[in-house]
């Protein structure tokens, strides 16, 4: 793949493919063209030779989003036999590169103004007007001047040319110009004057691109979701939980999920260092592949355990003991994940290792990751309407000594919270589909699952709270 993320840019350069003028294209380019992973186009067309040297952002195509890669600005200038020429700089990330194209030149005439553009821009008020359409004209010229940046010399010439003009043309015809309109040419000057000096200082991009808000925004999210799985992983250890209670799978489920969010943050903190090394990135990819999954594979075993346990209320502590022993859930839990990782693997290998070194969507090989996923959500789905059905015939046959109130609001609470846990949030990531307020709901609720699980099994645990 061609990436102009290690070329050192230089300079200006006009672009040629075979011999003919190209130029990088001003409208969405697709994905995997150009060669390369996100090919690079320029937002806000192409300046004509009139408007100068002009500043343009650009932006690559990925996720249905013409602009979800941006990188640094680059200068354009049209050229007047019908060529641009770019002053180029370095992508911000990898198998980023610029793309070009010979097609849509423009080859239509281009309309010569009395402005005078280069070397310098020379506006002069025409021999012998003194009319107040001449200094209308003047200041229009003034008022239509595109280029960003003029020299102190420059500015100097037109204003004192538009002053010297203003005098001698309102001294000349004082006598039929209103207050109206001697008050409308004074704004009109006071504006032309801004404008120019304005030129004075060259643009800058206060922007500061290594920190964009939904990166920062990640980056405090997934923080607080990992203090939180580290507290609930600390409440499991250290607390006394009575014989009936198993934490098996809520333990696995914070231990996948905590290595697997701080892998992604530490990755996606230090991804210039990582991308380079294409072996490294694809290996980190795929133990984030197994981790997440094997975050699921215990999710849906602690809905089977919670099954259970309204399944046999009276007899769930020697039930686990006999069936669903520590050891056998463990083996299930990380082996399933593993087949998956291993088998996706031996199909296609090179399918790790994309732009943030994670899963490529080339070829569909995302759905090793999201295939399982949607299995096991369709799962929890069947257990929790299960769990539903069974919990109120459960209910009604138990003790009159149990407050049936309070068990229901408990069990269908846990139930209710475990659901969420189990993949709400991923269900809610497949329908992002470029959206920015659902990219960022997903995010949130994605990362915040150490919360959920410490305020459901820690927090609001009365066995916790007494300790």
């Amino acid at each position: 793949m061609n990436c102009d993320y290690y070329v050192s840019w230089s300079g200006w350069y006009r672009l040629f493919i075979n011999n003919t003028s190209a130029h990088i294209p001003d409208t969405c380019v697709a994905q995997y063209s150009c060669g390369t992973d996100i090919a690079l186009w320029i937002r806000g067309g192409h300046p004509t030779v009139t408007d100068g040297v002009v500043t343009r952002d650009v932006c690559g195509n990925a996720y249905s989003y013409c602009c979800y890669f941006g990188s640094f600005p680059i200068r354009v200038k049209a050229c007047p036999v019908n060529y641009y020429v770019y002053e180029l700089v370095r992508p911000t990330d990898c198998n980023l590169a610029y793309c070009a194209d010979t097609g849509s030149i423009n080859t239509s005439p281009t309309t010569v103004t009395p402005v005078t553009i280069s070397p310098d821009i020379n506006i002069t008020l025409e021999e012998g007007c003194t009319s107040q359409n001449c200094f209308q004209n003047l200041l229009e010229k003034i008022e239509n001047i595109t280029s960003q940046v003029l020299s102190v010399t420059t500015v100097t010439n037109i204003l004192t040319v538009a002053f010297n003009a203003s005098g001698k043309i309102l001294e000349s015809s004082s006598s039929s110009v209103s207050p109206a309109e001697l008050a409308s040419y004074g704004n009109r000057i006071l504006k032309t004057s801004e404008k120019l000096i304005s030129t004075l200082v060259k643009p800058t991009d206060t922007s500061d691109s290594s920190d964009p808000p939904l990166d920062l925004l990640n980056l405090v999210c997934v923080i607080v979701g990992l203090v939180f799985f580290s507290l609930a992983l600390l409440t499991f250890a250290l607390c006394q939980w009575s014989p009936g209670v198993n934490n098996v799978a809520r333990i696995n489920i914070c231990v996948s999920l905590l290595l697997a969010h701080l892998l992604f943050l530490l990755t996606q903190q230090f991804l210039s260092l990582i991308r380079p090394h294409q072996v490294l990135c694809a290996v980190i990819s795929g133990v984030l592949h197994f981790l997440f999954l094997s975050g699921f594979v215990w999710m849906f075993i602690e809905a089977v355990l919670l099954f259970i346990c309204v399944k046999n209320l009276s007899q769930i502590s020697s039930k686990k003991r006999e069936v669903l022993s520590s050891g056998f859930l463990c083996v299930i839990g990380y082996t399933v994940a593993l087949v998956v990782v291993a088998v996706s693997i031996g199909l296609f290998p090179e399918g790790y290792g994309s732009e943030h070194c994670w899963i490529k969507m080339d070829k569909g090989f995302i759905w090793s990751f999201l295939g399982p996923v949607c299995v096991i959500l369709a799962l929890n789905m069947i257990l929790f309407i299960n769990i539903i059905i069974n919990l109120n015939s459960t209910l009604k046959n138990l003790n009159a000594e149990v407050s049936q109130m309070k068990q229901t609001k408990i069990m269908v609470f846990k139930t209710l919270a475990q659901f969420v846990i189990l993949g709400c949030s991923w269900i809610l990531g497949f329908f992002t589909n470029g959206s920015k307020e659902l990219e960022i709901l997903f995010l949130i609720l994605n990362s915040q699952q150490g919360t959920f699980i410490f305020l459901v099994y820690c927090v609001l645990n009365n066995e916790v709270r007494h300790v």
